[in-house]
């Protein structure tokens, strides 16, 4: 090949490859720096600086709301009072009042305590035999002995028993953990009662506990 055809086909070829060069090179503006090019993708808004803007953060979904244990509550007839925190009903259950003690009156192993036959006649007062109740149940349903566990309020008025029989002085706060439902309202009812100077906090007992 002549040398003058074969230097204008290294010419053609050399300028070919410069043209590929530069159309692969980063875009410049009049100044020879880089144009950077802003990210155009659908609902995606460009920064100021023209990069893509984070998203914005989330904020984390509440947690479900606990849901509080429904009352167990049912109604029942009084048959009897055997002393002054325990009752039988027409069904031949017994029932334990939850939250109080009240004076022993009746366990043959045991002396009568102070206010004990006071605390059994005033019980038999609130709740004569034929007195219909409602039982209103705690965690737990029955205790060691077999007995219900309960709140019991008359149905005739809606007097929560438990609680009257510390506030007349004739109960002490007895808490027996899971049952504590109302121990706040018993607790501030039996200082009350203490603060009062009825019942068990009364004159008559104080005197038997201390040996007059």
């Amino acid at each position: 090949m002549p040398t003058s055809k074969l230097r204008r086909a290294l010419a053609s070829a050399a300028l070919v490859l410069t043209l590929a060069n530069a159309c692969t090179q980063t875009d410049t503006d009049a100044t020879g720096a880089d144009v950077l090019t802003p990210d155009t993708t659908p609902g995606t808004p460009p920064s100021p600086s023209g990069t893509t803007a984070p998203p914005p953060p989330t904020t984390p979904a509440a947690p479900p709301s606990a849901t509080p244990t429904p009352l167990r509550s049912e109604t029942a007839v009084v048959e009897r009072v055997v002393d002054g925190d325990t009752i039988t009903l027409t069904d031949g259950r017994r029932v334990r009042l939850i939250g109080i003690d009240t004076p022993e009156s009746v366990d043959p192993r045991r002396p009568v305590e102070c206010l004990g036959r006071e605390a059994s006649a005033y019980l038999k007062q609130l709740l004569p035999p034929g007195t219909k109740v409602r039982l209103e149940l705690d965690v737990e349903v029955h205790d060691r002995y077999g007995r219900t566990l309960a709140y019991v309020y008359r149905l005739s008025d809606g007097l929560f028993i438990n609680l009257d029989l510390a506030e007349q002085g004739f109960a002490e706060q007895m808490t027996v953990p899971p049952n504590v439902r109302y121990a706040e309202q018993i607790r501030a009812a039996v200082a009350a009662a203490r603060a009062a100077g009825r019942g068990l906090w009364g004159d008559a007992c104080r005197a038997v506990s201390d040996g007059r």
